[in-house]
């Protein structure tokens, strides 16, 4: 509904205006008073809450307990087309969002809260939402509304608990099948890894000779001892070493994580290092 349609409805609707036929039957009393003219009765919400009245919906207001028959009938015809029209709209709009192409085109959605009690503003909130889910949540609406009277929906506790365990269950059971593969595609790319540093190192041997060659310097990472054992079997002259530093560097390492005492150390000597390395 366009900003102008809105325009239109609430003029309709307004104290002022005597265009709705809900002025036939109600007078207005004071500003968003209506008193019925059967009953007597005066109720606020304006002209639309007096057609739930003069309807006997209780939708927000008492029934009107001497409208005339032929006047409650034709409120609630009236009430029930305006719901159907509305039902109709929002299936009409989840279907036209189903049959965009460009479901993953973002639209924006800006809803003002305000305090009516207190006439205070409250804020606004930008959510952005995807046309696909829009549609999700119109068919869920829609869904809701063809169930009727009578839908009882899940409690609080229910959401944020029973439902939710289950949700977090089957995305964890989901997930499990998952990691086995995403397992063997680590130790498939691992091994690719390593098969290839193995081959570069080798082809270094070649160039430089390999009676050149008999120590191959590495870190202790569990990818390079498997790349030196690899070259050691096929080079029988040639051994690996682990690197010093780096074994220094482990050493360190589990001293500032299990020896308390040592930790300020550490940490200071980190400091003066990195001063020395940007120096």
């Amino acid at each position: 509904m366009s900003t102008l349609d809105r325009k239109k409805i609430k003029q309709k609707n307004a104290p002022g205006n005597r265009s709705d036929s809900g002025w036939d039957h109600g007078v207005e009393v004071n500003s968003r008073q209506v008193q019925c003219n059967y009953c007597k009765e005066s109720h606020s919400g304006g002209i639309y809450r007096m057609k739930h009245h003069l309807a006997g919906t209780r939708k927000n207001v008492s029934a009107c307990p001497c409208v005339p028959e032929k006047v409650k009938e034709k409120f609630v015809a009236y009430l029930n087309a305006q719901a159907e029209a509305s039902v109709k709209k929002k299936r009409w709009y989840t279907i036209e969002e189903e049959d965009d192409d460009n479901d993953d085109e973002v639209v924006e959605i800006q809803q003002l809260h305000s305090s009516k009690g207190r006439g205070r503003h409250i804020g606004s909130m930008d959510k952005f939402v995807t046309k696909k889910e829009e549609a999700k949540f119109l068919r869920m609406i829609d869904m809701i509304s063809r169930f009727g009277i009578g839908l009882k929906p899940p409690s609080y506790h229910e959401i944020r608990e029973t439902c939710l365990k289950k949700e977090v269950d089957f995305t964890q059971q989901m997930l499990e099948e998952y990691k086995v593969e995403w397992k063997k595609q680590v130790v498939q790319l691992c091994l690719m890894a390593v098969e290839k540093v193995c081959q570069m190192l080798d082809e270094v041997v070649d160039r430089v000779g390999k009676e050149n060659v008999v120590q191959l310097v590495t870190d202790n990472a569990a990818n390079y001892k498997l790349v030196g054992e690899m070259l050691m079997q096929k080079r029988k002259c040639l051994f690996r070493t682990p690197c010093a530093a780096h074994c220094l560097d482990l050493m360190l390492e589990d001293f500032e994580k299990k020896i308390k005492d040592h930790k300020y150390t550490i940490a200071k000597g980190k400091k003066i290092t990195t001063y020395i390395y940007s120096s």
